[in-house]
């Protein structure tokens, strides 16, 4: 059994099997890069964000102190908007948790809200972020495992190969880190720009409906024009046949008179 695993050792298979496994991450992320842009802009509008207020819960995750003055700081939709993203980190097996204090006693968590704040970042700008460095994590993490492996080993080919990964990792999460942060600054344009287009929109609608009302007083004052013209032509007419009536009446009670005056003298 000894001859027969220091045979496939020569021949490369046991590194074979050590690389796989990560690799086949690696493999499946790099089929996932299409849905990258599909999750970041997820629409959550519809979603019950109740359980996303938690600060104390945030604080434990973030490696901070509950009361720490910063939660505070951050708006409910910041707050919102860090839980939501990081439901993704809790559920993968990161090498590293933004909740590690470093030598100076700061953890990643900690430099997030900093940036959070200083930054005023918004809903997507913070989805960004996160992403950002959890790709970064997902690919450091690869990374640490392949330099394990390359500690390990004895077999000097093999360690090279794993180290040539580790590298293949490391440079990976900094793509892709650097792909996503890259976006941050874009999606607070994009969010002027909407609320700009909504303003524009808002504008537009109270114009035309003030231009709708406009119209119709205006409507309304040709139609009560038109109606008191004819109003007044109909009392016009009115006026000019009583008129015409008292004056066809006078005349027949004119006639009438000279009538009976004519009688009157013929008799005599």
């Amino acid at each position: 059994m000894k001859d027969l695993t220091l045979y496939l050792a020569r021949l490369g298979l046991i590194g074979l099997f050590a690389v796989s496994a990560p690799l086949a991450a690696y493999a499946q992320d790099e089929g996932s890069d299409a849905g990258d842009d599909a999750d970041v802009a997820e629409d959550a509008e519809d979603e019950d964000t109740s359980n996303f207020l938690d600060r104390d819960g945030l604080a434990e995750t973030l490696g901070v102190e509950i009361d720490d003055p910063r939660l505070a700081d951050l708006s409910d939709e910041q707050v919102i908007a860090i839980n939501r993203s990081l439901q993704g980190w809790k559920n993968n097996n990161f090498a590293f948790d933004l909740d590690e204090v470093d030598d100076e006693g700061n953890s990643a968590g900690s430099d997030l809200i900093d940036r959070i704040l200083e930054e005023d970042l918004n809903d997507k700008q913070i989805r960004l972020v996160v992403k950002a460095t959890s790709e970064q994590a997902k690919f450091e993490s690869l990374a640490s495992r392949f330099e394990d492996k390359a500690a390990a080993t004895e077999n000097e080919k093999q360690a090279e190969k794993f180290t040539e990964n580790a590298d293949r990792m490391s440079a990976r999460g900094q793509s892709q880190y650097e792909k996503f942060d890259g976006r941050v600054e874009g999606a607070a344009t994009e969010a002027a720009d909407e609320a700009a287009e909504e303003a524009a929109s808002e504008a537009a609608s109270e114009a035309a409906v003030e231009t709708a009302t406009e119209t119709a007083r205006e409507k309304a004052r040709e139609k009560a024009k038109a109606a008191g013209k004819e109003k007044a032509r109909d009392n016009a007419r009115d006026q000019a046949k009583e008129k015409a009536r008292e004056k066809a009446r006078e005349k027949a009670g004119e006639k009438a008179r000279e009538k009976a005056k004519e009688r009157a003298r013929g008799r005599n």
